[in-house]
C-alpha cells in the first residue's frame, strides 16, 4: 500500500476486529468513547512494520480523536489523530529515540519524537517531516538506528558476562532473546534478577549447557543459534 486509505468503523460492532495481524479496532479508538473510529490503513501498515522490525508489543497512547476530544487535550485544531491518520506510541523496552530513528528510515508521513512523554508520533501526511516535542521543532534527522545483532532485536549483545545483579542493555538483550526463543514472558527491564536468572537456567539445561545461570560466549551463542 501507497497511498492514505482511511476507513471508518463502528467501536460497539468492529472493537475486535482484526486490522492486522497485531492491531485491532479498539486499540485506536477515540478516548472520549466516541463509536466511530476514524483509521487510515497505511497507518496500520507503518505500525505493523514497526512490531516486526523490533518484535515487541506496539501501545497506541492515542490513535483516532474526535475534534472534541482533540480540543480537550490540546492537539492542534486539524490533526491528523483527528482524521484517522496519526498514532501516538510506544514499543515496550525499546527507547522512543529508537523507535523514531526507525521509523524515520520508512515513513513517507510525520514522525515526531516526544523526549519528555516518551513515545513516537507517526502520521501518514503527504510529506516527510520530522520534529522532536513540537511540531514547530523541525530537524533534519534523529540519526541512524542502531545496527540490531539479530533481526528484529532492538539490543545490542552484551561484550561482557552477564550474572545476577547485572543490568543495563546487554541484559535487555538477554531477556528478550529468552522470551523469543523460550516463551519466557519476562519483562525487558534490564535488570538481572530472579526471574530472568531462572528462566536461563531453564534454557541452558534444555541446551545442554552448564547451568550456571551466567551469560557467557556460550549461552550468548545458542540464544542467538536459537532464534535464528
Amino acid at each position: 500500500m501507497s497511498k492514505s486509505d482511511v476507513r471508518i468503523f463502528s467501536l460497539a460492532k468492529d472493537g475486535s476486529r482484526r486490522l492486522s495481524e497485531h492491531f485491532t479496532v479498539k486499540e485506536f479508538a477515540s478516548h472520549d468513547g466516541a463509536d466511530t473510529v476514524l483509521i487510515d490503513m497505511l497507518l496500520i501498515e507503518y505500525l505493523e512494520k514497526i512490531r516486526q522490525h523490533f518484535g515487541m508489543p506496539v501501545h497506541i497512547n492515542s490513535g483516532y480523536r474526535t475534534p472534541e476530544h482533540n480540543s480537550r487535550v490540546g492537539g492542534v485544531k486539524n490533526s491528523y489523530h483527528t482524521k484517522g491518520r496519526a498514532a501516538d506510541i510506544v514499543v515496550q523496552g525499546v527507547k522512543s529515540l529508537d523507535v523514531a530513528r526507525f521509523a524515520e528510515t520508512f515513513v513517507r508521513g510525520g514522525v515526531g519524537w516526544y523526549e519528555t512523554a516518551s513515545f513516537t508520533h507517526i502520521d501518514t501526511r503527504p510529506r516527510h517531516v520530522l520534529w522532536k516535542d513540537s511540531g514547530s521543532n523541525t530537524v533534519r534527522s534523529f540519526g541512524s538506528p542502531a545496527p540490531a545483532p539479530l533481526p528484529g532485536c532492538p539490543y545490542s549483545e552484551p561484550k561482557s558476562l552477564l550474572c545476577r545483579g547485572s543490568s543495563g542493555e546487554g541484559v535487555k538483550w538477554c531477556q528478550w532473546l529468552l522470551n523469543r526463543a523460550a516463551g519466557a514472558g519476562l519483562a525487558v527491564d534490564g535488570r538481572f534478577g530472579p526471574h530472568t536468572r531462572i528462566a536461563l537456567l531453564r534454557f541452558q539445561k534444555s541446551r545442554k549447557l552448564v547451568p550456571d545461570g551466567i551469560v557467557g560466549p556460550k549461552t550468548r551463542a545458542a540464544l542467538k543459534k536459537a532464534v535464528s
